[in-house]
């Protein structure tokens, strides 16, 4: 278990205590959702007050996303916290899901060693979601 530090109303996990891949594996299933929801880079940054540097960063596993941040993000474009942080697919739509599990199996908790992702995962290919 990891040292946990608390906060006024959250709870923090030195940085030393997380995993060497957390950033990537964040960064890598923000990409992947905003891909299946056909969002640009730069569209949702706006959306969300945060500077498209920001977002490239965290997309990128430079930085660690804010959590804040994503939960806002999450109200707005209806994915989950527990997708991002943690690779959990329950609790999404199911369109969401399906479209998250086709094209990025390898970043679902407990994926198989072998899985890969799909050749069309990424945003600039990923056709837009028909409205409504």
């Amino acid at each position: 278990m990891p040292n946990v530090i608390p906060g006024p109303k959250l709870w923090f996990v030195p940085t030393n205590d997380r995993p060497r891949h957390a950033k990537a594996d964040v960064g890598a299933r923000l990409r992947a959702v905003r891909a299946a929801l056909g969002v640009h880079q730069k569209v949702m940054a706006q959306a969300l007050n945060v500077s498209p540097q920001a977002w490239s960063g965290w997309e990128n596993g430079r930085d660690l996303a804010d959590p804040l941040v994503i939960a806002r993000a999450a109200l707005r474009y209806g994915f989950t916290t527990d997708w991002i942080f943690l690779g959990r697919l329950t609790q999404l739509p199911g369109d969401l899901a399906d479209e998250l599990e086709r094209r990025r199996p390898d970043l679902i908790l407990g994926a198989a060693p072998d899985a890969e992702p799909a050749a069309d995962w990424d945003a600039l290919a990923a056709p837009k979601r028909q409205a409504g």
